[in-house]
């Protein structure tokens, strides 16, 4: 149950971030056959991203779509801008590196890497979408995923 899984991960993010807002809501079925581990890590992933480099105090929204029959969708969104040229990026290893030298480091780099990699192990697909200083990760999983060949 996506769901329950993203419920259990948002708690967690508010009790190491309790100045951060954090919002979901879930529309239609959220059951699927995913490996719960990896799909915690994935939302653990995207919510650290969105708190760490959206506009502090701003609210970051999940939403879960489980109305199409087979897939559901997790969308993460806060306040905030990707410039085009680390939207090309951030998917790759050690993206973080490139960012500007004076900003503290908080990580290498490999928190959105190890998001797509899940997601494309799951045979699903991750995008980012940038507008009127919103960004939005939206991660779409089919409901069964394909078992990997013998």
């Amino acid at each position: 149950n996506l769901g329950a899984l993203v419920e259990r991960i948002v708690e967690e993010q508010r009790m190491s971030h309790p100045d951060a807002h954090i919002d979901v809501n879930s529309e239609g079925d959220l059951l699927g056959r995913w490996d719960g581990g990896r799909v915690a890590q994935m939302t653990s992933n995207l919510l650290n991203n969105a708190l760490q480099h959206g506009e502090k105090g701003a609210a970051v929204a999940v939403h879960l779509d489980g109305c199409d029959k087979g897939c559901v969708t997790m969308s993460v969104a806060n306040v905030g801008h990707i410039d085009g040229e680390m939207r090309e990026r951030m998917f790759e290893p050690f993206h973080g590196s490139a960012r500007e030298s004076s900003a503290p480091k908080r990580g290498l780099g490999l928190g959105l890497y190890i998001v797509k990699q899940i997601v494309e192990a799951h045979n699903g697909r991750i995008d980012v979408e940038c507008a009127a200083n919103r960004t939005v990760f939206r991660a779409t999983l089919p409901r069964v995923s394909a078992q990997p060949a013998a």
